[in-house]
């Protein structure tokens, strides 16, 4: 019998990337589970979200100090054995520490490394780009840096709106980030060994 692989997503906003993670893997035959979610937000609604799906909650508000706040969140992985940790739209910079114990993997709105940072759909199409997409990666020390695991092309409509290529891009996101997800843990046994 196959074990079930334990997923803890770190999220920091509307909590629709994990919502999309915590039913997928609740419906598939895959065995996998997302089993917690932290937070640096109490009320974001990521954590409505969990709270919906009866997934664990944990939150670290105070990040005054990050090496503090990630020792904390690595002990609460610890208790929690993790197979994979995967940021679905955390909006903290995780330490060195932390990410040389975990190497949690992210998702970015772009072809990455082109239009790294906060705004890369909005400067992708200042940019006048035919193509972006998104991109799953190992989060690494400096931010959107890390090597790459999957990449998905989206195209650019010209005149389109803003919401609307970023809408069009989390589709592709969650589907990709899902087998990206799968691949892993099926083939690698866990990611943080």
């Amino acid at each position: 019998m196959t074990r079930q692989k334990k997923i803890v997503c770190l999220a920091s906003g509307s909590g629709s990337l994990f919502e999309f993670l915590a039913t997928q893997f609740g419906l598939c035959e895959v065995p996998i589970e997302v089993v917690a979610l932290l937070t640096d937000v109490a009320d974001c609604g990521a954590v409505q979200k969990a709270d919906r799906h009866n997934i664990s909650v944990h939150t670290f508000e105070s990040w005054q100090n990050p090496e503090e706040t990630c020792l904390a969140m690595s002990v609460t992985l610890e208790n929690l054995q993790p197979d994979l940790v995967i940021g679905v739209g955390f909006m903290k910079i995780l330490t060195k520490t932390f990410i040389h114990r975990w190497h949690p993997i992210n998702t970015h709105p772009s072809l990455l490394p082109a239009f790294k940072g906060a705004h890369a759909v909005r400067d992708s199409m200042n940019y006048n780009s035919f193509v972006t997409g998104t991109s799953v990666h190992r989060m690494a020390e400096e931010v959107d840096q890390g090597s790459l695991l999957t990449q998905s092309p989206c195209i650019c409509f010209s005149n389109e709106p803003e919401e609307n290529l970023h809408a069009r891009i989390k589709l592709i996101e969650k589907a990709q980030l899902f087998h990206t997800i799968i691949s892993l843990l099926s083939h690698k046994g866990p990611s943080h060994v």
